[in-house]
Order: C-alpha cells, then structure tokens, then sequence
C-alpha cells in the first residue's frame, strides 16, 4: 500500500532517453509477473520463457543482452519531491530492481519505489498496473 502525503504531485519526465522496445517489453512482462503473483515484489522466472519472449535463442550472447536490458532498466530515474511512506525526498535516485542469476532461472527484486514513481511521477510511464478481470 502507497501513501501519498497532501502536497501536491507533479507528473515528470523522469526517462532521460527513451528505453529499448526490448527493454520496455521485460519491464512490462515482469511487471505483468508481479501483478499475477499478487504483487509479490521477489518473481523468479526461467531464463528460457524471457528467451522466448524476446525471441532469442539460448546462449551466452543472449544472456549478454539480458543483462545490457536489465542495466538499461536501471538506469536510476531523479525524482524531485518524492513522497513515499510518510517520508518525503527532495531529490530522490530510483531504480526498477536488482537481479541475479541462478541456474536457468532469473531471480527478480522489483523495486516498490520505482513502480510507485511510475504510477504518481511519471509523466512518460511506460508501464500498466491494471490488474486483468478475474484477478
């Protein structure tokens, strides 16, 4: 659960270059992910059902470019007059997550503040947090 302090939000431009297709398309099947498993920020996921997302072959190139699309994901976004949990920032550096790889999986630690600022801040979001019917 978000809370929001009374002052007012300013929507932002937060992305200082727009991110990949590939990129955007990772964000939003990790996002999706999250929201399936009832907003649980910790997902594991096979390497080979990311593979097959993005249409790559299994190999260590494609685990290269993996990796370059989770670093361009976490290329940290300045929010000014962030208000999280009670406590407000004037200046504050966010990140989409951090993640490691372990055997054929990817554990996945999505970052609260970073989906919060995507849904209050963000002025060019990229992602949807509408949770599909049934859910």
């Amino acid at each position: 659960m978000y809370i929001v302090t009374m002052s007012t939000i300013t929507k932002q431009k937060l992305l200082a270059e727009p991110l990949s297709s590939d990129a955007v398309r990772l964000a939003r099947a990790l996002v999706n992910t999250y929201l399936d498993d009832e907003e649980e920020f910790r997902l594991e996921i096979k390497l080979s059902i990311i593979f097959k997302l993005l249409g790559l072959e299994s190999s260590q190139e494609s685990l290269r470019y993996l990796v370059s699309l989770f670093e361009e994901l976490n290329e940290p976004l300045a929010v000014r007059d962030f208000n999280f949990y009670a406590k407000s920032y004037p200046l504050r550096l966010i990140t989409f997550c951090k993640y490691s790889f372990e055997a054929q999986n990817v554990i996945v630690e999505l970052s609260e503040e970073y989906l919060f600022a995507q849904k209050t801040y963000m002025q060019d979001a990229f992602l949807s947090f509408a949770k599909k019917k049934g859910k």
